[in-house]
């Protein structure tokens, strides 16, 4: 098949969120762009192309920023582009850019791959050209070839994967990747921060070597595929998709959504503990994602922070728990899908003795092909030491956060100390063979009461 838009054709849609559309290019087609005009309504466009896909642009004006993402042997080819965007490849594609301002290439090391390199500093107003293939000096095993004529703002970033070996010296990288495969199970503590420079760092890596001399990383991008396990704290990242059937644990964490914003996919799993997200968060397929103590406000600043969309979208069959977060923008739900809040507002200590409202939220929005409904919430408390819950008020009717008490707590006649708020909210309707769906996570806050 081909897809083509000459002299000043209009190609033009609507998306509301992120990869709401996707462009794709299979088999032997093609698609093509000469002196035309490409409009995706002020979100990213994306798009996808396998086998030996074939997208060309010529004199096209982009009104926004695209992602290309190529497998197989497919070919891009992008002359005389004012606004070009992410290329993210894999296994053996041939890439050509010349005349092509604003351009993103995630340079794919894959197993066996090896590459010292560095690359040339590109601005609004410095040109580069630079080729990177297995027959130049420093590099071998890369089945990939990229060519880069005449650009401005060239944003050179890495994606190495497990198996290969990456040294890059005396760089300013925008961007890097490290994206986390297999079943094993790692730790990222405090290991990848946005804006830093590294004099000679070799990365603890325990299935790729990585090593940065004399360069430092602008933004960084954390991801898990396939089976993988990952704890992570203490980072400060541009970016994270998890995929497939990996899990993620995320705590003291900043997302400062330079190249978009925190989400799950597939079946896998993210909790997202006491952090920040400065846009949006999303979740897709069969996937779960909780904030928990979280902030996802996108009028936070961040440099280079670009939002392409506002919205915390719950997508397909996806599950999005919010609970005791601050979303400046309620969490949606699209398709099938479930979000739900639950939040507890009541301040670290009280005085014992008295009647304390709790303020705070418990409710959901479904999509509208879910079977879902609110059934109840149950706000318990537990004093310190012991195990049992103690329920301070059952409603079949949600809360709607702000301004809103959840229950009244009379303390007459408990003792002085600390003690643990819950809050679980309960549905009807959902499908009990799958486990992400029936496990409801309750809201848990801590008060002191005094005397």
């Amino acid at each position: 098949g081909r897809l083509i838009f000459r002299n000043g054709a209009h190609f033009y849609y609507e998306q509301t969120y992120v990869a709401q559309h996707i462009l794709y290019g299979s088999g032997d087609g093609s698609i093509e762009f000469n002196n035309a005009i490409v409009d995706c309504d002020g979100s990213t466009e994306s798009v996808k192309l396998f086998e030996r896909a074939s997208y060309r642009a010529v004199a096209t004006r982009f009104s926004d920023w695209t992602t290309w993402y190529l497998h197989n042997e497919t070919s891009l080819t992008l002359i005389d582009v004012k606004k070009a965007g992410d290329i993210v490849f894999y296994d053996s594609p041939t890439i050509y850019a010349e005349n092509v301002l604003h351009l993103m290439p995630w340079l794919h090391f894959d197993d066996g791959a090896v590459a010292d390199l560095s690359f040339p500093d590109s601005t609004w107003t410095h040109p580069v050209s630079k080729t990177i293939n297995a027959s130049q000096p420093g590099i071998g095993n890369i089945p990939w070839s990229l060519t880069v004529v005449n650009c401005l703002n060239v944003m050179w970033g890495l994606n190495p994967y497990p198996g290969s070996e990456v040294t890059v010296r005396d760089t300013n990288l925008t961007m890097s990747m490290m994206r986390y495969l297999g079943s094993g199970s790692y730790t990222a503590d405090g290991l990848y921060k946005n804006r830093s420079h590294y004099e000679d760092r070799i990365f603890p890596l325990p299935d790729r070597y990585l090593r940065l001399v004399n360069s430092s990383v602008k933004w960084w991008k954390v991801e898990a595929e396939e089976q993988a396990r990952l704890y992570a704290n203490d980072l400060v990242f541009s970016e994270m998709m998890v995929k497939d059937d990996a899990r993620v644990l995320v705590t003291n964490s900043t997302c400062e959504c330079q190249t978009i914003h925190l989400g799950a996919q597939d079946r896998s799993y993210v909790y997202f503990k006491d952090g920040e997200v400065y846009s949006y968060v999303s979740a897709w397929q069969k996937s779960t994602l909780v904030l928990d103590g979280s902030i996802v406000d996108h009028t936070i600043d961040a440099p280079g922070k670009v939002i392409y969309q506002t919205r915390n979208i719950a997508h397909n069959n996806a599950r999005l728990y919010c609970l005791n977060s601050y979303l400046l923008s309620p969490p949606e739900a699209v398709d099938s899908a479930l979000a739900m809040v639950a939040r507890i507002d009541t301040p670290a200590t009280a005085r014992t003795g008295q009647l304390i409202p709790i303020p705070g939220a418990a409710w959901i929005t479904r999509g509208p092909l879910s079977p879902v409904r609110f059934d109840s919430y149950v706000l318990s408390y537990q004093r310190e030491g012991q195990q049992n819950w103690i329920p301070i008020r059952s409603s079949n009717l949600p809360v709607i956060y702000p301004n809103n008490t959840l229950a009244t707590w009379n303390t007459r006649f408990l003792p002085a100390g600390e003690y643990a708020l819950r809050l679980t909210v309960f549905v009807n309707g959902d499908d009990p063979l799958t486990p992400h769906k029936t496990h409801y996570f309750p809201a848990k806050k801590k008060i002191v009461l005094l005397p």
